[in-house]
């Protein structure tokens, strides 16, 4: 079922099964779904959501029945701002039905209450309003920054220097917000600053405030992160603290000399010397998720047995179906980019019918940790419908079934917060 559905039924069947499995989310798809067929095909409606189609006043009533969301609303309309953002949560997640009328909205709430000084609401806002509206978010993760979100820090940092935004490259801005970062706790942030003052990119060269940002990062339990962070900070020390935890079999060790290797002359066979220690980081899937993303890759691209292919493919999909999620959006934009369709629509539309991947499967993520993956489920999801429209990825449909498949991505994509999605015209 992972983006080899072949028929508008097959894809109903399967939101159907994985609900009655216990999955929250294909519910919510399949009762959304259902509910769109609601005066159209009242039968199919019926199996998509488990009971006839609701009079015009059923959604509000169940919608007042749910003590959650009620209380959330009263508060919020009482102004209680944190009550707001937890409405606006609500919203995003697709637990207020869409047609109460007087009910403002996930972006208005957050904004509502960002403004009013929930730093938190600045973040999750900043987050929603990223995919489209780069120069804004960047403002409220600012705004988040400031009233001590670290994530918000860190998000600053990243639009600030990031060439894919459209916005104007502003170092200094990066290192003022990885500072705070640092100073809110991020060990990440501290590695990041580190390497900017080690190298010189947009500060001063500082080598020993440098080792001093390391040696916080380490004391936070950042001392063997990814190659690429660590190599700036004593390449010599680091290398050997690699080594020796990969002789005892620890994956992050491996997989930070694996990094060092992939980086490291001649290039032309760099990753190919790399791989077995990238293995050794996967150990077998229990390991360094982005050492199992890079076998996994390498497998599919070189391997020339199928079963070892398609093997290396379900590791792909088990590692983005989580916080990971935007791995394989990028991997399958990447491989459409060099007309390997096929394989992007397999990926991403599995990515799409991941389920589990934005919200079950991340019940203790943070709110941006959730919002980012959301993000790239959804664009998964909007890829693989734009693809099915234009008749790419999956060559031999008939026209109706590509089209009625292409609903079902589109409808998913828009359910997950990708307006262009909602709008896009009936087959």
């Amino acid at each position: 079922a992972r983006g080899t559905v072949e028929s508008f039924d097959l894809a109903e069947r399967l939101f159907v099964a994985r609900c009655a499995d216990g999955d929250d989310d294909a519910c919510l798809l399949s009762r959304r779904w259902g509910e769109s067929l609601c005066g159209k095909e009242s039968e199919r409606a019926l199996r998509l959501m488990g009971r006839a189609c609701p009079g015009p006043e059923a959604a509000r009533l169940n919608w007042s029945g749910s003590p959650d969301i009620t209380g959330l609303a009263d508060a919020c309309d009482e102004g209680n701002l944190t009550a707001c953002l937890g409405l606006a949560e609500a919203w995003h997640d697709g637990r207020v039905p869409r047609d109460i009328p007087t009910m403002a909205h996930d972006e208005e709430l957050a904004k509502r209450a960002c403004e009013g000084g929930v730093a938190q609401a600045c973040q999750t806002y900043a987050t929603w309003r990223s995919p489209r509206a780069k120069a804004e978010a960047l403002i409220y993760h600012e705004k988040a920054c400031e009233g001590g979100i670290a994530a918000g820090c860190v998000d600053t940092a990243s639009l600030s220097v990031d060439p894919r935004s459209g916005l104007e490259i502003d170092v200094k801005r990066s290192a003022r917000a990885l500072g705070k970062a640092c100073d809110l706790g991020s060990a990440i942030a501290c590695l990041d600053l580190s390497g900017l003052y080690r190298r010189g990119d947009g500060l001063p060269v500082d080598t020993a405030h440098a080792q001093t940002l390391a040696d916080r990062a380490c004391g936070m339990g950042e001392c063997l992160g990814p190659m690429e962070k660590i190599a700036p900070h004593g390449t010599t020390a680091a290398l050997i603290a690699a080594a020796r935890a990969c002789d005892r079999s620890v994956p992050e060790g491996c997989h930070a000399l694996a990094v060092w290797v992939r980086t490291s002359p001649p290039q032309e066979t760099a990753t190919a010397r790399a791989m077995p220690l990238f293995v050794r980081a996967c150990a077998d899937g229990n390991g360094v998720p982005d050492a199992c993303f890079q076998e996994a890759t390498w497998r599919w691209y070189n391997s020339k047995d199928a079963a070892d292919q398609e093997s290396a493919f379900m590791r792909l999909i088990a590692v983005c179906d989580g916080v990971n999620a935007a791995w394989c959006l990028d991997l399958g934009l990447a491989a459409a980019g060099r007309r390997d369709e096929e394989f992007a629509f397999r990926l991403l539309a599995a990515v799409c019918t991941s389920t589990g991947a934005y919200s079950a499967s991340l019940p203790t993520a943070d709110p941006t940790t959730r919002m980012r993956v959301r993000t790239a489920v959804a664009g998964s999801c909007d890829w693989a419908a734009l693809a099915l429209r234009n008749d790419r990825g999956m060559p031999g449909l008939s026209v109706e079934d590509r089209n009625a498949m292409a609903a079902v991505y589109a409808e998913r994509a828009c359910e997950l917060g990708t307006e262009t999605a909602c709008t896009s015209p009936s087959p």
